[in-house]
């Protein structure tokens, strides 16, 4: 469905989807949360979350359940490179 709201980076529409988000803990741990709502900017790929997922994520980051899965990925220092 789309929204009345107008990408403040390009001009286009948003329209409701379930994205990915990448989030650091405290630790500095790297955290994927699936299936997150937002509004997506169907021009440019803007995201905007509402104040209640904001908080729902901050949570998540600081003391998250079990996770549905664990993903290894490699890590790469562009200064080294």
């Amino acid at each position: 469905m789309m929204s009345d709201y107008r990408c403040s980076v390009c001009g286009g529409r948003y329209e409701n989807r379930r994205v990915t988000v990448e989030l650091y803990n405290p630790q500095d741990e790297l955290i994927v949360v699936k299936n997150v709502p937002a509004e997506v900017c169907v021009q440019c790929g803007d995201e905007l979350f509402t104040a209640e997922i904001t908080h729902q994520l901050l949570e998540l980051s600081k003391t998250p359940p079990l996770p549905i899965a664990t993903l290894q990925v490699p890590v790469y220092d562009l200064a080294a490179a």
